[in-house]
């Protein structure tokens, strides 16, 4: 049952509060003890600021404004058992919230400062929680305690969009949150983290979103991705995949595995291999496509040959009957599976030419050889793939 929306007078009853008092007009604060015992209700209509003992609850707190944007401030850690949020206009953190039992998103996001990761919304020890969607995520850090299998409900410009970790061998501690920003430019990081420094075994990495992972014990990850993440950018098959990371230490992206991958090229997820997250400032997802296009893009059948020389015959790469796919994805790789020609709505006028940044040659015409490509059609249930020699 929802909270109630005022603070129960029973709390008042058994609660031992010293130096309670309204701040202002838009804030309680806690200045001495206060404690919320168990069986108890509280909701907050207003800002929260905490500068007292408020750290040993029992019963539910919940969060209400469908106005205005909630905050939690002061100096110290509010600890809550069971919370429930209910802020249209999201609640913000500045100040860490740790909660001990449930934790339920009703409406809105709970953000934290994502250029100051020490403040964050922290499960203790197996704490749960529900209602999260693309409306209802921690926007910023979140942290988890605990040896069972744990999903951190982060996101990023309405997109839910969480990391997995399994079930741990301890209870250690690890910190997460999703970016939804180019990593060669980040907005809150000091290191750009070039997507063109890769180590040998990588061919693409995603210009588009990234996590930042911490934690001291080993452990493996599942990332997610959905229709905005642009996964056939990195390869047309899941099987090519990486979870990757860039090492503090090498200052270049690694390779860390696809263990496992579910779902399809819209919305899945990826496994890595085991390793320790802090040795790398950030992960996101990339792929291996050397030497393996050839044999497995071609199984369709579906090729082509083209001779872009201006005679006005055969200069572009066309597909029958186009005009019916009308949100059409083309991508196209050359033969160390490199990203050079991607086009959503392609309309049968590719003519051989770079157009992607991380080709040599950008904007201009690629030179005789065999290449790869994908399209994707607008249903999503369908795709062609095959290979294009093209010459001059």
């Amino acid at each position: 049952m929802k909270l109630q929306r005022y603070i129960y007078l029973s709390i008042l009853f058994f609660c031992t509060i010293i130096g309670l008092n309204a701040q202002d007009s838009n804030a309680l604060a806690v200045h001495g003890n206060m404690r919320i015992h168990e069986n108890a209700k509280v909701g907050f209509h207003t800002n929260l600021i905490n500068n007292g003992i408020f750290n040993q609850n029992f019963g539910l707190v919940g969060f209400y404004n469908n106005l205005e944007t909630l905050y939690i401030s002061g100096n110290n850690i509010s600890v809550f058992n069971d919370i429930e949020v209910d802020v249209l206009d999201n609640l913000v953190l500045l100040s860490s919230v740790d909660i001990k039992n449930n934790m339920s998103f009703i409406n809105g996001t709970i953000q934290t400062p994502r250029g100051n990761n020490t403040i964050s919304f922290n499960y203790l020890e197996n704490a749960l929680y529900a209602g999260e969607g693309n409306q209802r995520y921690i926007d910023g850090y979140t942290s988890a305690i605990g040896n069972g299998a744990f999903s951190f409900p982060v996101g990023d410009d309405s997109r839910l969009r969480p990391l997995l970790i399994p079930n741990q061998a301890s209870n250690p501690f690890f910190k997460a949150a999703y970016f939804f920003e180019n990593p060669n430019s980040p907005n809150y990081f000091s290191t750009q983290f070039d997507t063109e420094k890769i180590a040998e075994t990588l061919t693409n990495i995603t210009q588009l979103e990234f996590w930042d992972f911490k934690g001291t014990e080993e452990t493996t990850v599942t990332l997610t991705w959905d229709d905005v993440s642009d996964i056939p950018a990195l390869s047309p098959l899941l099987s090519k995949l990486r979870v990757v990371g860039w090492n503090k230490q090498s200052q270049t992206w690694v390779d860390l595995g696809n263990t496992a991958t579910s779902g399809d090229l819209n919305a899945g997820s990826i496994q890595s291999i085991s390793f320790i997250p802090n040795n790398f400032e950030v992960l996101t997802i990339g792929s291996d496509l050397r030497g393996v296009l050839s044999t497995e893009v071609t199984t369709d059948n579906i090729n082509f040959a083209i001779t872009p020389n201006g005679d006005g015959k055969n200069d572009l790469l066309v597909f029958e009957n186009l005009d019916v796919f009308y949100n059409n994805k083309l991508i196209i790789y050359n033969r160390w599976g490199s990203l050079v020609y991607k086009k959503e709505n392609y309309n049968n006028t590719w003519d051989g030419t770079a157009t992607h940044s991380l080709t040599i040659s950008k904007s201009s015409k690629l030179p005789t050889g065999t290449y790869f490509y994908f399209l994707q059609l607008n249903d999503n249930s369908k795709s062609l793939k095959g290979w294009i020699y093209v010459t001059h």
